[in-house]
């Protein structure tokens, strides 16, 4: 009888984690909605067929959470050992009530965990993400140039960054003193400047008694160039060594994708100057990886939203990439189709979508074997418009490195957040330069990028976070279990 009860109490509290975790599929759905209610393995392919009995014949009653448990988001949360310990938190509920932060924590709730739990240190970040957001947007050149220097010499970054972190950051404090060096490594000049820099020739010292950093620095051509071309950006970083390791870091992602370091380069700087178009397509691995490799195709089709967005929304990508032509003919009694004849017919008679078809014959292919993801995206009207971002859809289009990585779908959409994460800590480097953001803020974000990009990226959902304590409570107690 008592084992009986036992299990019944098991039971309910699973259940109880369950209706949680399907209410934070619905609150993450709702701002990045999932592959839509065929979208898991239960259902069957969707396919349009005549209707012989109305909508309304047959009440199923409210079959929100059985559409819900068949989705991806549902999947992931389910799996997710860390977001289950927080769905069981009695302060669970209350971060429900903010869908925007709600996704962005499910995404990985381990990188809110250790800057949650110092509640001054996450509103300070939360209160200025909106300042560093539009600083982002100002600082793009610069950062794509700083990003593209560091991608193109990762390897001699990271091991400056993790070994000699300080003579690094004195380096970049003089990097136009730098120059002088870019034709012959002179290790007497190299501690000069670095002794100029910091007032104090030991981390000089520390550097030379050091013969691997001194091999790798004397190889690595065009480094010191490189960084004398970009002065002013690294300077901004140089002035915290934490940041400044937290903006090498996220150079490595680029490094992954296997690029030779021109490539990366070039890589590493169309991802910062566009990297709110790849954050929105990286929610999707896989379509990211099919614009990557047809941004051309998706270049020409961005220019007629409302029609690609319903398409894509709808459920609709195969059979219209199956017959581009045709489909508007056929289109009128198809889900969300309803008054999109005129936009659906423009669609039909573009000449340059026309052409973007036939010059790349895996296009249309690519579109329908990833039409789950792509309506995962397009069913949020602002992820689509950053994803469908024509300017962005263009400059990548023109980027070769982009197509060479394009089918590494995992690898790509983690260089796209690095490159997200890199924009908003070398922000938050030029706002601590100024005087605006403390030591302790800074901390949060020098060893939390990831999540202050994301807190960037909808800066007044973390704002209302910030003043939401047991929804903060319950982040910092369970998010890194």
């Amino acid at each position: 009888m008592e084992a009986t009860a036992s299990n019944q109490r098991r039971y309910l509290a699973s259940a109880a984690i369950v209706l949680a975790i399907a209410a934070g599929a619905y609150a993450v759905g709702r701002v990045y909605p999932p592959l839509g209610p065929s979208a898991g393995t239960i259902a069957p392919a969707d396919r349009y067929v005549s209707s012989q009995v109305a909508a309304g014949d047959v009440a199923l009653g409210d079959t929100s959470i059985p559409q819900l448990m068949q989705t991806d988001a549902f999947e992931v949360l389910t799996k997710n050992p860390e977001f289950r310990a927080m769905a069981s938190d009695p302060g669970f509920a209350a971060l429900l009530n903010n869908g925007p932060a709600m996704a962005a924590v499910a995404a990985n709730p381990g990188a809110f965990q250790a800057v949650s739990k110092d509640p001054r240190a996450f509103a300070e970040m939360a209160k200025v993400a909106a300042v560093a957001q539009a600083q982002m947007k100002d600082m793009a050149p610069r950062n794509a140039a700083m990003y593209a220097a560091i991608a193109g010499h990762a390897q001699t970054f990271s091991y400056m960054a993790d070994r000699h972190p300080q003579a690094l950051s004195q380096m970049l404090s003089r990097a136009a003193d730098l120059g002088a060096l870019s034709k012959a490594m002179d290790a007497d000049l190299l501690a000069r400047i670095i002794a100029r820099g910091s007032g104090d020739d030991r981390f000089a010292a520390s550097l030379l008694a050091d013969a691997g950093a001194i091999q790798r620095l004397k190889a690595d051509a065009g480094l010191f160039a490189a960084i004398a071309d970009h002065a002013a950006a690294f300077k901004g970083i140089a002035g915290n060594v934490g940041l400044m390791q937290s903006a090498i870091k996220q150079a490595e992602a680029i490094s992954k994708l296997g690029l030779n370091a021109a490539a990366s380069a070039q890589l590493a700087s169309l991802m910062s100057t566009n990297a709110a178009t790849l954050d929105a397509l990286s929610r999707e691995p896989k379509a990211l990886a099919s614009v990557a490799q047809h941004a051309a195709f998706y270049r020409a089709l961005s220019t007629h939203a409302a029609a690609a967005q319903a398409i894509m929304a709808g459920g609709h990508s195969a059979r219209w990439a199956k017959d581009p032509a045709g489909f508007a003919a056929q289109a009128a009694n198809m889900p969300g189709m309803a008054g999109r004849a005129a936009d659906l017919n423009a669609l039909a008679k573009d000449a340059s979508l026309a052409a973007a078809i036939k010059a790349d014959a895996g296009a249309l292919p690519s579109m329908a074997a990833n039409a789950a993801s792509l309506q995962a995206i397009a069913t949020n009207a602002g992820m689509f418009r950053q994803a469908m971002d024509t300017a962005a859809l263009s400059r990548m289009a023109n980027t070769p490195s982009l197509r060479q990585v394009g089918a590494k779908s995992l690898d790509l959409a983690a260089a796209a957040k690095a490159a997200q994460a890199f924009n908003s800590v070398a922000a938050a480097a030029n706002l601590a330069s100024a005087g605006q953001m403390s030591p302790r803020a800074l901390a949060g974000v020098a060893g939390n990028a990831q999540a202050f990009s994301q807190m960037t990226s909808n800066p007044s959902a973390f704002a209302r976070l910030a003043q939401d304590g047991p929804a903060l409570a319950s982040l910092a107690t369970n998010a890194g279990r």
